[in-house]
């Protein structure tokens, strides 16, 4: 029973077009003994809704007839590994984006289109500690999530090249593209 590898059954045709009893014949790969396709046999039929299942190994397929109305005989197929992972990369970049977006447009704003305002403007320049005024602080304050949080790849990166003492800037940042 270990040795029972089944991969994932793909549909090959559905001939039967009788409304009571559905046939559905689907490639198996792998099947090596008669035990084995016994086995897979015995399983399918005690599936609530399936009539009978019938295994061929020389021919790899397996024919389900079924009742529709009792069983659901569509067949879920994950989503690749890959897609799954660029999904969530996707998702990522979007998130960190966004996050940069949120930040970037406050300091735009406090940096560009308040100073042009006076009566709006002046407050910025009120001095909060020797050369530190209040424009500063903010700016600071903004950039400092976007440089930490959605730098945060690059300078992992920066750092490891560094560590391995390549530090030629036109690599390092060529790498970026193909670099984790």
């Amino acid at each position: 029973m270990d040795d029972l590898k089944v991969p994932l059954l793909k549909p090959l045709d559905n001939n039967n077009k009788d409304i009571r009893i559905r046939t559905v014949k689907f490639k198996i790969g792998d099947i090596e003994c008669a035990s084995c396709a016994t086995t897979i046999e015995s399983v399918l039929g005690k599936l609530d809704g399936v009539k009978n299942a019938t295994v061929s190994p020389i021919q790899g397929q397996a024919a389900v007839n079924y009742i529709p109305e009792l069983i659901n005989a569509s067949l879920y197929v994950p989503p690749r590994r890959r897609e799954a992972e660029q999904k969530h990369e996707i998702q990522m970049y979007r998130n960190q984006f966004f996050l940069s977006c949120l930040f970037s447009v406050p300091i735009f704003f406090f940096s560009m289109v308040l100073p042009m305002l006076p009566p709006y403007g002046n407050w910025l320049e009120y001095k909060v500690h020797n050369m530190l005024d209040v424009g500063m602080l903010l700016r600071w304050i903004l950039c400092t999530p976007v440089q930490f949080i959605v730098g945060r790849r690059y300078s992992i990166t920066y750092s490891k090249h560094l560590a391995a003492s390549d530090c030629q800037q036109e690599k390092l940042l060529s790498k970026m593209e193909t670099c984790p």
